[in-house]
């Protein structure tokens, strides 16, 4: 045997590559008269619907077609076959095909009139996109399931461009931020951030897009965020990088600190007010030197002792308050001096 060259080369009839093709097309192959009827199928058809190729030769091409479309589809035969031409079937509509058995499954249709010796037939290509379809679906539950964290996160969520534009918000920026979302699309971010720091900001924006990864922002630095009315508000941002479909877009995920702020400022001013409170007691207001020797006046001062460094509730004289307020009281006042073992018996101590 010779190889094949340009001069050399095997001769293989028309008509048996058509054959090879039309048997072998991973699609399956269905060639019908102008009447609509089935003259040949391929495998891949009988593959593809349930019927061995016999029950389908002569059968009108609706007996692939669901029975709720097939009282229309003469009609659209019809129109077709007075403009026949290569086109897909049913463009920008879902297409479904019948099974013997009667399950349904979504095709993609590619019709071609074709000129033979006994007149013109038509070509359908028939492709089961179910696995497309289930893909597709995938990806929009995943979409949505992106889309509802997205607008439904606690935190607010910028999405930036490489240039710093805004290109989508969620609800709470517009919360936290007293914008209307429309007025900040296509902002740059520096929008929300306090003057002070707009002329800066570009440069670590430039050099964050150097190493783009998952870090916070500002490590170790007081962020602040700034609102519409020009007041600012402490934030945590956490940074990170997406590939989108319209390129790099990188999201900014920021929380409002002021609760924690004013809740830490709080706690540093009761452990303020604990630190003074002890240091007069043990230090300025000894109790053998306020009380002298009586023991009823002793056991009375050692229980407002016991309760002056806590938040637990007491009432002295009347008047109710936490134990460090009304030993705060008491010292400013200068009251503690003028007890006396009669007005001591008649005070009333209740952790």
């Amino acid at each position: 045997m010779t190889a094949a060259t340009p001069g050399n080369v095997p001769r293989v009839h028309a008509s048996n590559l058509f054959e090879r093709l039309f048997e072998f097309s991973p699609d399956a192959v269905l060639v019908t008269n102008l009447a609509g009827s089935i003259i040949a199928t391929n495998a891949q058809a009988e593959r593809m619907f349930g019927y061995d190729r016999q029950e389908l030769i002569g059968q009108p091409v609706e007996i692939l077609i669901p029975e709720r479309f097939r009282r229309i589809h003469p009609q659209h035969r019809s129109d077709y076959t007075a403009q026949p031409h290569m086109r897909p079937m049913g463009v920008g509509l879902d297409l479904y095909a019948r099974r013997k058995d009667g399950s349904e499954f979504p095709v993609d249709i590619l019709l071609s009139p074709v000129e033979t010796s006994e007149g013109q037939v038509v070509l359908s290509i028939v492709r089961d996109i179910s696995e497309k379809k289930q893909s597709e679906e995938a990806l929009r539950r995943s979409e949505l399931q992106w889309r509802s964290l997205f607008e439904f996160s606690p935190d607010a969520i910028i999405a930036s461009d490489g240039e710093g534009k805004i290109s989508e918000v969620n609800g709470q920026v517009e919360r936290f931020f007293g914008y209307d979302r429309s007025e900040l699309l296509g902002q740059p971010v520096e929008i929300l951030i306090p003057d002070r720091f707009r002329q800066i900001h570009p440069r670590h924006r430039n050099d964050y897009s150097h190493q783009p990864r998952l870090r916070p922002m500002g490590a170790g630095l007081e962020l602040y965020g700034r609102r519409k009315d020009g007041s600012e508000f402490p934030v945590d941002i956490m940074l990170g990088q997406v590939e989108a479909a319209e390129g790099r877009v990188v999201l900014s995920v920021i929380r409002d600190l002021t609760e924690k702020k004013e809740s830490e400022e709080a706690l540093r001013r009761s452990e303020q007010e604990k630190r003074y409170l002890e240091e007069e007691i043990i230090t300025t207001h000894q109790f053998e030197a306020i009380v002298g020797e009586n023991p009823g006046l002793k056991r009375v001062m050692k229980q407002v002792e016991n309760v002056a460094a806590t938040d637990a509730t007491v009432l002295i004289l009347g008047e109710t308050g936490t134990g460090k307020e009304l030993i705060a009281r008491a010292i400013r006042q200068a009251q503690l001096l003028g007890y006396s073992c009669r007005t001591s018996r008649k005070r009333i101590v209740r952790p």
